[in-house]
C-alpha cells in the first residue's frame, strides 16, 4: 500500500504528473467477456502510467497502476476537482514537507486519505504518524495535523477522494510493530 499512498499524494500535488496520468489512462473494452469483466485496465495504459511515475522516482506494482487507472477513469472530472481542492487544502503542509524528497511524507498524505480511521485519530491527536512508522519530521507531522483537523477542509476533501476511489468501507492497511512481533491491519 505504501506505493499506492505515495502515488495518490503525487497525483494530488503534482499537476503535470496528474495530466500525464489522466491522458494515459484507458480501459481495455471487451464486451464479449460480459459485465463482470468490464473496465479492465489496458496494459499499454498501465505501462505509460508506470513511465510517468518512474520519472518522479516512484516504482509501482501492477495493482497500484490498475487502481490509479480506474480512479482517473471512473470519476474523471469529480476526481480531478477533488485532487485540485485537496492540494489547496494541504498547501500549508506542502510548504513544510519536502514531498518529492521525502517519500515518507507522501506516504503519510496518501495514508491519511485512504484510511479514514487513521485520519480521524490523527486529527484528534490520538495517533502519531511517526509512531505508526511513517518517516516524517515532527514539523511535517504537526503541519499535517493542522491541515487534517476533523471536520476541516482537508478532512472533508479526503473523504470525497476516498468515496470516489475506493469501493470498500475503509483501507486500513497499516503494519503495527510490537516487541518481537507485528500486526497487519488489513
Amino acid at each position: 500500500m505504501r506505493d499506492l499512498w505515495k502515488a495518490l499524494a503525487l497525483l494530488a500535488t503534482d499537476e503535470a504528473l496528474r495530466k500525464e496520468v489522466m491522458d494515459s489512462a484507458k480501459f481495455d473494452e471487451k464486451p464479449e467477456l460480459g459485465k463482470q469483466l468490464e473496465n479492465q485496465p489496458d496494459v499499454t495504459a498501465l505501462r505509460n502510467i508506470d513511465k510517468v511515475y518512474r520519472t518522479r522516482g516512484l516504482y509501482l506494482g501492477v495493482y497500484a497502476l490498475a487502481e490509479i487507472n480506474r480512479w482517473v477513469l471512473e470519476h474523471r472530472e469529480p476526481f480531478k476537482r477533488a485532487l485540485d481542492d485537496f492540494r489547496v487544502a494541504i498547501a500549508s503542509s506542502l510548504k513544510i514537507g519536502q514531498t518529492l524528497q521525502n517519500p515518507g511524507f507522501l506516504e503519510a498524505i496518501g495514508a491519511l486519505v485512504s484510511d479514514p480511521l487513521l485520519r480521524d485519530q490523527f486529527g484528534k491527536n490520538e495517533q502519531s504518524l511517526q509512531q505508526n512508522g511513517f518517516q516524517i519530521s515532527s514539523m511535517e507531522e504537526e503541519a499535517l495535523r493542522k491541515d487534517f483537523t476533523p471536520g476541516g477542509k482537508a478532512d472533508a476533501i479526503a473523504d470525497r477522494i476516498f468515496e470516489l476511489g475506493w469501493s470498500g468501507q475503509s483501507c486500513e492497511s497499516r503494519m503495527f510493530a510490537y516487541q518481537g512481533m507485528f500486526h497487519m491491519n488489513i
